[in-house]
């Protein structure tokens, strides 16, 4: 039955879809990763640093590579449960949100101390008072260097101020989803079984904007300049109402169900005006961000990098594998 779902979703598509590229199966495997077993925890945002923990037994640290995959600075520590980390949007720093006491009884809350390092040298620049809490579900900074957004107890915001440590906002909701946009403008929230998305105030947690969207939010992302929001909403298996929003006129744009269940994964073009993601069902969907509609799918066997779709150097088409590989769209005279 699930085999029949499948290929009758695959036809949908083929159908459907305005232009279809179909990705041969690579007879090749790609290349092991440069960090064999270790758990990715972030990247800055032009990708170009990016934090990771090392596994057991060769020694548990955290690091940060470049590009080249040069280690540029490692810290002799590990994550426990109920810990986080976080590398700045910039690349120049990361921190480290660590349990310092242990809460004296069951779903009691313990003491959590987090520390700043420098993301060149490894160097702790500095410490801030530890705080009661039993969880920290996340860290992240501001891409403006400001503040850092703590969401703990897995319900609670905690918004510190990044130099000083100081708290400058708390509030308690049951969030699905709490992150910066790109340009540090806002906090965008949405909460489980919603169907609106709030723009915060990122030096106060202040609701400025609640965009209204037709279903519960299952995820959002912003474009690198902060300019348009895509919110994909639960519709069916494998499929998601994806809306494309004006974020500074709090316009609607288009909306268009389609395939794009792993939308956190997605990636944009250069200039933001498109957005390729992957489906689990081997598909990709390419959207058009400024009208909330698909350009293309791409549908394959095969989950090998080497059949991946990537955007080629001109940042619009698709190519398959590498951005020089061949190409999968535009096709024929188009």
């Amino acid at each position: 039955m699930g085999d029949e779902l499948d290929d009758r979703i695959d036809r949908f598509w083929l159908k459907h879809a305005k232009t279809v590229a179909t990705v041969p199966v690579a007879q090749e495997t790609a290349a092991p990763p440069s960090f064999p077993g270790h758990q990715l925890l972030g990247t800055s945002g032009d990708g170009r640093r990016r934090l990771l923990e090392s596994p057991p037994p060769r020694g548990r640290s955290i690091l940060v590579a470049d590009e080249r995959d040069r280690v540029l600075a490692r810290v002799d520590a590990h994550l426990a449960g109920g810990e986080a980390a976080a590398i700045a949007p910039v690349g120049d720093a990361f921190v480290i949100v660590r349990r310092v006491a242990a809460p004296p009884r069951p779903r009691a809350d313990g003491r959590y101390q987090f520390t700043v390092y420098d993301a060149a040298t490894g160097l702790a620049t500095r410490t801030f008072e530890p705080f009661a809490a039993w969880n920290v579900h996340a860290a992240r900074i501001d891409p403006l260097g400001r503040t850092l957004l703590l969401q703990i107890n897995n319900d609670v915001l905690d918004l510190r101020d990044f130099t000083t440590g100081r708290q400058l906002a708390r509030i308690e909701a049951p969030l699905l989803h709490a992150a910066y946009s790109p340009d540090g403008r806002f906090i965008v929230t949405h909460r489980t079984s919603r169907s609106a998305v709030e723009l915060r105030d990122p030096r106060s947690l202040e609701v400025i904007r609640t965009l209204e969207n037709h279903l519960p939010v299952h995820w959002c992302r912003a474009t690198p300049d902060g300019r348009r929001l895509l919110v994909g909403q639960s519709y069916a298996d494998h499929v998601e109402l994806v809306t494309s929003w004006d974020v500074d006129r709090g316009t609607r744009l288009g909306s268009q169900c389609g395939p794009a269940a792993a939308a956190v994964a997605g990636t944009f073009s250069a200039d933001g005006r498109l957005y390729l993601v992957e489906n689990r069902l081997h598909v990709w969907s390419l959207w058009d961000v400024e009208r909330g509609r698909i350009r293309c799918v791409v549908v394959s066997r095969s989950y090998s990098p080497l059949d991946t779709p990537v955007f080629g150097s001109d940042g619009e088409s698709l190519h398959r594998g590498s951005p020089d590989g061949p190409r999968l769209w535009p096709v024929g005279d188009h």
